[in-house]
Formats: structure tokens, C-alpha cells, sequence
């Protein structure tokens, strides 16, 4: 009897223990689960970054953020009839010939250089989406087509970076002058840099692993005016709200705001 009652409470007691430990493995996994629940689906995040000369006087323009579409991953053929319909109603749309001349990560850059007209486009070539569009203007000033405004909000905020971009990608621009100039791969770093404090990578950077694509656009040409220039930045992850994947409020909200909301 007294071994009977010893080997009964033994397992009694080891049954308590194991429920301890699960629920204890239950409340630490559940926040990280809900975390990631709002970190889908993929997104692009495309920075437009003025001031880039000399690299001092930055000012973010302007952020549209969308999700990555269908992986079709349309042929060499299938892309340029995609930039070829997207520029048909512009004047340096279809009378040029846009041509592949910088390829990195996910992404490719086509440019139609111009006589009194040309193009610079930037294209996933996962789901053949125009992520980047503007004129180029011969001793003028091209206009960004795409993208046309910003669809979130952001904040700017001091102390820790986020973490930064697990890939770094480069689309050269072969009109830029590296020589008595910042090289562009320098001004890449520094609008990483600068964007690293915004609120946006934070959620990148606690989400998930991401990667950046830069890209120095001159919509001046002829005599290049590098005050005008413009850093292309392409964030390519997983985002929280309310980047991604549905705004939780219609206020700006800052990251550590939002996720603290989901963490208790």
C-alpha cells in the first residue's frame, strides 16, 4: 500500500509538471505566432529619396508600399511588352528602345536613353510589376510615373537602427559619374542608413530577414545635375501593420507602437 500510494503521487506529480511546462511553452510561442500572423504577405516598399547630393540633406519624398503578385515570371519578351504598354500614352514611350542595363536580386532596370525623351524603369521580374517609373529629360527634368504618391505613412525616429537588410542590391546607373562624385554604392549606404531609423524597417527587420534594391535615378540628363538626383529604394520582406498586411488604425502609428499591441 505505502508503494502504491508513493507511485501514484510520483505520477501525479509528473503529470502537473508536464502541464507547467506546456503551458509555459504555450505562452511564450503564442505572441511570436501572432506576430508573424500579421507579417504576411510579401511586400515591396519603394522609398523615394531627394537630396542624395552630396548626401547630407536627405528627405524621403514619398513611400508606396504593395504586395508582391502572382510568380508568374514572365519572359524577356512578356517584360518589355509590359514597360512598352505602361509608357504607350508618354512621349518617350514606345518611339524608343528600352534596354536591359542593370540586373540584381529580383529586379531589372531598362532605360530608352533620350534625344529629347527617354525612360528609366525599374521591374520585378517575379510577377512583372513596373516598381519604378519616370521620363528622363535631355537638359530637362523627367517625371516619376511611378510611383505616383504615397500610400502609408512613416516616422523618422532616433536610437537603435533596425536591423539591417540581410541582401543589398545595386542597379547601376551608367549615367552616373563616379569619378568627382559620390559613387552610388556610398549614396546606397547612406539612404540605407537614413531609412534604417524609420519606423517601416523596423516592422521589416522584427518581422523577418529582408532585402534592399538601390537604384540613383538623374531625371536630368545632358548636363547631369546630380542635386536633382533621386535614390530608388526597394524594401523587399515582410512588414506588420499597419504597413502590411491591413492598416489597423487610420492615425500614424509607429512600429513598436503596433507591435506591442499584438505582443501581450
Amino acid at each position: 500500500m505505502v508503494h502504491q500510494y508513493f507511485f501514484s503521487r510520483g505520477w501525479f506529480i509528473w503529470l502537473v509538471a508536464a502541464w507547467l511546462l506546456l503551458c509555459g511553452a504555450a505562452a511564450q510561442s503564442g505572441p511570436l505566432d501572432s506576430e508573424l500572423s500579421f507579417c504576411e504577405p510579401e511586400l515591396n516598399a519603394v522609398f523615394l529619396i531627394d537630396g542624395m547630393y552630396p548626401g547630407t540633406n536627405l528627405d524621403v519624398r514619398l513611400l508606396h508600399i504593395h504586395p508582391t503578385g502572382a510568380l508568374t515570371y514572365p519572359d524577356d519578351a512578356q517584360l518589355l511588352n509590359t514597360i512598352q504598354t505602361f509608357y504607350s500614352e508618354e512621349p518617350y514611350g514606345e518611339e524608343y528602345n528600352h534596354v536591359l542595363v542593370a540586373e540584381t536580386g529580383p529586379f531589372r532596370l531598362y532605360m530608352a536613353e533620350p534625344m529629347d525623351f527617354g525612360a528609366a524603369t525599374v521591374i520585378d521580374t517575379r510577377d512583372g510589376t513596373v516598381v519604378f517609373a519616370s521620363g528622363m529629360v535631355w537638359m530637362g527634368f523627367g517625371e516619376t510615373l511611378r510611383p505616383a504618391g504615397s500610400t502609408h505613412e512613416w516616422t523618422w525616429e532616433a536610437g537603435v537602427p533596425a536591423v539591417a537588410p540581410e541582401h543589398t542590391h545595386l542597379l547601376v546607373n551608367p549615367f552616373w559619374w563616379d569619378e568627382g562624385l559620390p559613387s552610388q554604392t556610398y549614396l546606397a549606404q547612406v539612404a540605407q542608413d537614413h531609412l534604417r531609423q524609420t519606423d517601416v524597417l523596423r516592422s521589416f527587420g522584427s518581422c523577418a530577414p529582408y532585402q534592399m534594391t538601390t537604384f540613383l535615378h538623374t531625371p536630368t540628363l545632358g548636363l547631369l545635375d546630380p542635386l536633382v538626383a533621386v535614390q530608388v529604394v526597394i524594401v523587399t520582406g515582410h512588414a506588420g501593420p499597419p504597413w502590411g498586411p491591413e492598416p489597423v488604425s487610420t492615425t500614424s502609428s509607429s512600429w513598436g507602437l503596433v507591435k506591442s499591441m499584438y505582443s501581450r
